[in-house]
């Protein structure tokens, strides 16, 4: 499993890991993990706002798997979460220049 090295803002920086959920989305049978601070998983969807609140608080650390969902979306999603936009990737010009 691969993990996901992401830059985060400073304020980010003062969490501990336990306010951090591990999202686990696959791409054919390989899976990448991300950490996604808690909060903002559950400000910015309900769906993984009730994943959240059904944990039983017992873990040490929380890890959400949605095997269904598709790995390039999560990231624009993740990447949406931390600027408030993203790139769509999908049509930019075959030479990759924008």
């Amino acid at each position: 499993m691969a993990s996901r090295s992401l830059l985060l803002p400073h304020y980010l920086t003062t969490l501990n890991a336990s306010d951090f959920a591990r999202v686990i989305v696959c791409r054919g049978k390989d899976e990448e993990l991300f950490p996604v601070p808690k909060h903002m998983l559950s400000a910015f969807s309900p769906r993984f706002q009730a994943a959240l609140n059904a944990e039983s608080g017992e873990e040490e650390e929380t890890v959400i798997r949605y095997p269904e969902l598709e790995l390039d979306t999560f990231e624009l999603f993740v990447e949406w979460m931390y600027t408030g936009r993203y790139l769509d990737r999908l049509q930019l010009p075959p030479s990759g220049i924008i």
